[in-house]
């Protein structure tokens, strides 16, 4: 192999890793949905669809780190609300399941 080959794979091979490490991690605001994140992204938070789990469960839509849009939240007693949100909150319609 040339020198002059070397001398340009090595950089490439160098900035490649650096750019693979440094993916963005994402956050949710939700102090019960805290744990793990698997989905879009923007800005830091989660934004798009996604799944988080922590202390609860929630599948779905996310704005700017929160439940937005429709989606499924399961809380730690089993109970769940399949439907809108807005900001993290229950709105519009939707099923909310829950033990007698």
């Amino acid at each position: 192999m040339s020198k002059n080959l070397k001398l340009l794979i090595v950089p490439f091979l160098a900035f490649s890793f650096i750019m693979l490490q440094a993916q963005e991690k994402c956050e949710e605001t939700s102090e019960n949905l805290k744990g793990e994140y698997r989905g879009e992204c923007k800005g830091g938070l989660a934004h798009g669809y996604g799944e988080a789990q922590g202390k609860d469960h929630y599948i779905g839509d996310f704005k700017k780190g929160y439940p937005h849009g429709n989606g499924i939240y399961t809380w730690s007693t089993g109970e769940r609300y399949q439907g809108e949100w807005v900001r993290g909150l229950r709105d519009g319609e939707g099923t909310y399941y829950f033990f007698a």
